[in-house]
């Protein structure tokens, strides 16, 4: 190994990146896939992004995806879903879901493989009628005037 290995090892204030190895820059013009994209993909093979496919897998997916999309996943999702209940404006997003999923009530710990996958394709189901929602009349939403 020569000293340019050494050279790129550290970043800092001063790097010039002029001299970068050329493999470094692969792949840096790829366009950026849009959120519907991702969503159509997610909805496909949600075990190709949450891993395991369980409820509490996705709902961690999806919260960790609206952190990284500063908020633009889940905004107004909540507030749909405590309208849609007629109460619930004080819980989270998939306390909401887990009512309107089991309306008899959440199953017991540990949820069977069925209960499941009934969560994860009804919660996928309620995102995709709030997005069809979102796509509707602008003034048709929570807090809109």
């Amino acid at each position: 190994m020569g000293p340019e290995a050494v050279s790129y090892s550290t970043w800092g204030a001063g790097t010039d990146l002029a001299h970068m190895p050329a493999a470094w820059w692969r792949g840096q013009s790829k366009p950026v896939r849009s959120r519907q994209d991702i969503w159509a993909n997610f909805k496909i093979r949600p075990g190709m992004f949450a891993g395991r496919v369980s409820f509490g897998a996705v709902v961690g997916f999806l919260n960790g995806y609206d952190a990284a999309s500063e908020g633009a996943l889940l905004d107004g999702f909540q507030e749909w879903l405590a309208a849609k209940l007629g109460y619930g404006w004080n819980l989270v997003y998939w306390a909401l879901a887990e009512k309107l999923i089991f309306p008899d009530g959440r199953p017991e710990e540990p949820w069977s493989p069925e209960n499941d996958q009934q969560a994860v394709t009804e919660l996928i189901g309620l995102f995709d009628e709030f997005f069809d929602h979102l796509a509707g009349d602008p003034t048709d939403r929570p807090g809109a005037g």
